[in-house]
């Protein structure tokens, strides 16, 4: 099957200590929690961000252990930066297009084989070689309606593991 290229590159850059007021870090159907390696520390936190589609932010408390994304497509941008949370990390995330150079088809030249002599003649067939499929252009994308990987989302909107990290849909429904 075909896959298409990243069309975007998202970059994530510490900026400083302080964490979200609003919202507020209590109210979860506008708070996403990243699980797993993500609230382990501050760059995994960063990185989970850098590969979450739309995240433009994200908060480590390492007093608290745990990773905030904001600008997801179901959570909204911080409006309210403070203190509170302890020893944190905050780290501001923009997305710039990729460039991606024109897929090329690849061909393989097959021969024919070599007919191993017999008193009867054997006929000979010539392999149709297959062509390998190529990326998709720039600019399109695979399925803009369908979400990539497995998240796990539990009730209040809080993650217990994603496909960057080793879940998949059996792993999402046994947890």
């Amino acid at each position: 099957h075909s896959r298409c290229a990243p069309s975007t590159s998202t970059t994530c850059t510490n900026r400083g200590g302080l964490s979200c007021n609003a919202p507020s870090v209590s109210n979860y159907q506008t708070t996403f929690f990243a699980s797993g390696s993500a609230a382990k520390s501050a760059p995994a936190c960063a990185l989970e961000c850098e590969r979450s589609k739309g995240c433009i932010e994200a908060t480590y408390s390492d007093t608290y252990k745990f990773c905030r994304l904001f600008g997801l497509p179901f959570v909204p941008q911080c409006s309210s930066w403070g203190a509170g949370w302890g020893q944190t990390s905050t780290y501001g995330c923009t997305a710039a297009a990729i460039t991606t150079p024109l897929p090329t088809l690849v061909t393989t030249q097959l021969t024919a084989p070599v007919p191993t002599p017999v008193s009867t003649p054997m006929p000979t067939t010539t392999p149709t070689p297959t062509p390998t499929v190529a990326f998709c252009l720039p600019g399109q994308a695979l399925s803009a309606s369908t979400a990539a990987g497995w998240s796990c989302i539990v009730a209040g909107g809080a993650s217990t593991g994603d496909s960057n990290f080793g879940y998949d849909k059996a792993k999402c429904d046994s947890d």
